[in-house]
């Protein structure tokens, strides 16, 4: 116990100094995960899998000015019900840090958006354009959400599938090609859907494309078909995946369409006073001015407190030290 005092004490003085450097090093960590500067090599089939979980922001920082398609089609049936989704994705960037991104599907839902220098455009599948001053960090989840198609639907199947290395026209590529393993790879089933730890695929096919100097997904597809059950019921699902990046020149520009300025929503309140001016007090005029209404405002008050002192009188006596008190002792009767 005393040695350990003394080591604290010998590095009391460092202290500041060791809490400054982890928080440089923590820091510069991550910036430069957020930077995109970890490079994933898709060489094997460890780097593959990894690649196909890349974050957009390591995309950008990679590529630079590129175009991304995808289109994605699932038919569901669980029991006599059965359902039919078919969806369209874009998402696009210029060398000035521009930014458009689209998501349509059948459902007659649908929804884009552009980023450009602190602006943000966007609008739903049938409404006008609107804009509004937004940082990247607001807007990001929305691209995020369109570029995570590919990780989000691998999350789900990856597990089942096995990589077969396949040759490439390409130097610059590295291709795969997707097969249903024999053994499914054991996952923690911490944090998955019910559902998700019931998932028994039957088929599982496609192809997969990397760029071999940064690992950026260049092209994908996949198709599954797999099964499992909710709520004790079992369903049947069949899953269509397909994406394309491609490479844009320098000069790529993307044009930001006009827009009115999304209105502010402030406050209800304020809006009330807008809208009414100051509101009066229940009464004030429609008890006939405000003389009037503080005379019964306050013979209300003198009610009231007349009324609290009262009950308080009435408690008071009879509580048991009150009534030992001689004051209220009861008289005798004669």
């Amino acid at each position: 116990m005393h040695d350990r005092n003394r080591v604290y004490r010998l590095m009391q003085p460092f202290g500041l100094v060791l809490f400054l450097l982890e928080a440089c090093s923590a820091t510069d960590a991550k910036t430069g995960a957020e930077r995109g500067s970890t490079k994933t090599d898709p060489s094997t089939e460890l780097g593959a899998r990894s690649a196909l979980m890349m974050p957009l922001q390591q995309v950008q920082h990679s590529i630079g000015s590129f175009q991304w398609r995808a289109d994605s089609s699932l038919s569901a049936q669980a029991g006599t019900d059965h359902r039919n989704l078919t969806e369209t994705f874009l998402l696009e960037t210029d060398g000035q840090g521009r930014i458009h991104g689209r998501h349509d599907n059948s459902k007659e839902y649908g929804y884009e958006f552009y980023w450009a220098k602190g602006t943000y455009t966007y609008k739903l599948r049938y409404r006008p354009f609107r804009r509004r001053q937004a940082d990247w960090e607001d807007v990001s989840s929305e691209a995020t959400r369109v570029w995570n198609t590919i990780s989000d639907t691998w999350a789900i199947i990856g597990r089942f599938a096995h990589l077969e290395s396949t040759p490439t026209d390409r130097k610059d590529r590295i291709a795969y090609r997707i097969a249903l393993a024999e053994n499914p790879r054991h996952t923690s089933s911490h944090g998955r859907r019910d559902w998700a730890t019931t998932m028994n695929v039957s088929a599982l096919s496609g192809r997969l494309v990397f760029d071999r100097a940064t690992g950026v997904p260049m092209f994908v597809h996949i198709e599954a078909t797999y099964g499992f059950s909710k709520d004790g019921t079992p369903a049947q699902v069949t899953l269509h995946l397909k994406a394309t990046l491609t490479k844009e020149p320098k000069a790529f520009r993307i044009q930001i369409p006009k827009a009115q300025a999304a209105p502010i929503r402030r406050r209800p309140q304020e809006d009330r006073r807008a809208l009414l001016g100051p509101t009066p007090r229940p009464g004030w005029y429609r008890a006939g001015g405000p003389i009037r209404w503080w005379r019964s405002h306050s013979a209300g008050r003198r009610v009231q407190q007349r009324t609290r002192r009262l009950g308080r009188h009435q408690r008071n006596r009879g509580h048991p030290l009150r009534r030992a008190h001689p004051r209220h002792a009861a008289s005798p009767r004669p």
